[in-house]
């Protein structure tokens, strides 16, 4: 890894997302860190997230707890005159076999779960082709602040352009890369400006509905982190 901050390499050890994590100070989101390592043999994700979180302990002396905490979610549900038309795919695409090489795509037969992220100055642009809500969802996440609870209860796959201007200074760490970023002691966007233009943008270009609600969310909390000595 080269040049990311501390929060995202514990959002990758931990499989969690930014707003997840709790407590700690501010140089966890800014402080950019490159980092090298290898291991004994070949390792599984797991494996390597694991080895992560070593690493992330003795470098950083990083302690933390895992905690479940009643936190604000998003609510996605289908607007009152249903999905858009356009989005619906057909459905039947193949599964993504992550363990095999894909190869050429068979013509009729692209596999599922295709969904990209473009910064677009000051938007973003996900598009999907085939790909789940869920998937949709996942590559949202890196762009909000609280988690999003999927209950449009479709199952099939979408085709979509999602296009919207995000509140950076909620985006978290990923957004650190790809558009300008806040410094500590910038004040927060309200909640109504940090959702606005997504949830416009989800019943304009997609027929959905994003609302607010409560639910429980598991949490990493962290007791004890230092800046690492030098090499």
């Amino acid at each position: 890894m080269a040049n990311g901050p501390l929060a995202l390499l514990m959002a990758n050890a931990y499989g969690v997302k930014h707003f997840q994590i709790l407590g700690g100070p501010k140089w966890i989101n800014y402080d950019l860190y490159s980092i090298e390592a290898k291991t004994e043999g070949r390792l599984s994700r797991a494996g390597m997230m694991q080895a992560l979180q070593a690493l992330l302990e003795d470098r950083f002396k990083l302690s933390v707890d895992r905690q479940t905490r009643e936190f604000r979610v998003y609510v996605l549900t289908v607007g009152k005159s249903g999905m858009k038309r356009e989005v619906l795919s057909a459905g039947g695409c193949p599964a993504r076999d992550a363990s095999t090489n894909p190869g050429p795509p068979q013509p009729g037969r692209r596999p599922c779960g295709g969904v990209t992220v473009m910064g677009l100055g000051e938007r973003v642009r996900l598009e999907g082709r085939e790909a789940t809500v869920e998937q949709l969802l996942e590559r949202l996440s890196n762009f909000v602040d609280r988690p999003i609870i999927d209950r449009t209860g479709y199952l099939g796959t979408l085709d979509f352009t999602l296009e919207f201007a995000p509140e950076w200074n909620v985006a978290g760490p990923f957004a650190l890369a790809v558009a300008p970023h806040p410094m500590p002691g910038e004040a927060p966007a309200s909640d109504e400006n940090a959702t606005a233009s997504l949830a416009s943008a989800f019943g304009e270009q997609m027929g959905l509905t994003l609302g607010s609600g409560k639910g429980p969310v598991p949490v990493i909390m962290i007791r004890h982190v230092e800046r690492p000595s030098g090499n």
